[in-house]
């Protein structure tokens, strides 16, 4: 599938094309309330070295899940409830853990096994509803863990646990920096729209630098052809400098000498305004050199 369009295009389009499109949403109707709808998602991330044009690596991530209207949260705003109901991890992580070490990897990932989310109007993710449950169970958890002799690898854990559900609850700034949330709860609902036009400018997290938000703006199109929502986020090429910095940080070998980044999503939406299945694929290349591919695909069951 491709649906990419470049910056140029997307500006011809919106000298020239002046109809507008509202995407009416039913995902708010609370005569849904309580319908489960089930989906499968991959999330493949590929390592490249375009010189060489080798695969570095490959890592896939697969999961079940359900996804549920629940009602209001405590603003208002419509809540769903998202519950995993399988989560296959890349076999490196099993390969290279203890099996105590597996078994508290496990129960760290089913912390968030099920997820109260607020979202806005527009679809996109506000706050979560259900942080006490969430830092409950990292305090079960952790109580757990200060049972066994501890290593290294346990220390970690416990640090990482606590900056993510402890007081500061770094989790719900990651969740809504997350690729696959983003991609699930996008911001295309209840406004209406102007063939490429802007959508929105925020941060994304780099699959490149993992430590590093990506300044982007999005933009919404519609192909009527297939019925699909398009959305595309570019990076600002003025705001490099961030790019540059970051890699110098890093202490490489190599001079920084230019970045890439390019980002589209196709959204399919069934009679409701429900999502019947998206197909998400991003690019950052580093220098002509190295480059890593997000492909996520999320379709209902």
């Amino acid at each position: 599938m491709h649906f990419c369009l470049s910056r140029s295009s997307r500006y011809c389009i919106r000298q020239n094309i002046k109809h507008r499109i509202k995407m009416y949403s039913k995902i708010y109707n609370y005569k849904n309330v309580g319908i489960v709808y089930s989906y499968r998602a991959l999330h493949s991330l590929k390592f490249i070295d375009l010189i060489a044009e080798d695969l570095l690596d490959e890592y896939e991530i697969a999961m079940d899940f359900e996804l549920k209207l629940i009602g209001k949260g405590s603003s208002g705003a419509s809540v769903f409830n998202i519950k995993i109901i399988q989560l296959s991890l890349p076999e490196i992580i099993s390969e290279t853990l203890t099996p105590a070490m597996l078994e508290y990897n496990t129960r760290y990932q089913n912390i968030t096994s099920e997820l109260q989310i607020r979202l806005t109007e527009n679809g996109s993710i506000k706050a979560l509803e259900n942080v006490v449950e969430l830092k409950q169970k990292w305090i079960s958890l952790k109580e757990s863990i200060a049972k066994e002799p501890q290593t290294a690898e346990l220390e970690a854990l416990k640090e990482r646990g606590e900056l993510a559900y402890g007081n500061a609850f770094e989790y719900e700034d990651t969740l809504k920096s997350s690729l696959f949330f983003n991609c699930l709860f996008s911001e295309f609902y209840n406004r209406f729209h102007i063939q490429g036009a802007e959508l929105s400018e925020h941060e994304v997290r780099s699959s490149l630098f993992p430590d590093l938000m990506i300044p982007v703006t999005a933009y919404f199109d519609y192909n009527s052809e297939n019925e699909s929502v398009v959305i595309s986020k570019d990076f600002d090429l003025g705001k490099t400098g961030l790019i540059k910095e970051h890699f110098d940080s890093l202490a490489n070998e190599d001079k920084f000498d230019h970045y890439f980044y390019q980002e589209n999503a196709a959204y399919f939406l069934d009679q409701n305004d429900h999502l019947s299945s998206v197909e998400l694929i991003r690019r950052e290349t580093l220098n002509g050199m190295n480059e890593v591919i997000d492909h996520i695909q999320i379709w209902k069951q």
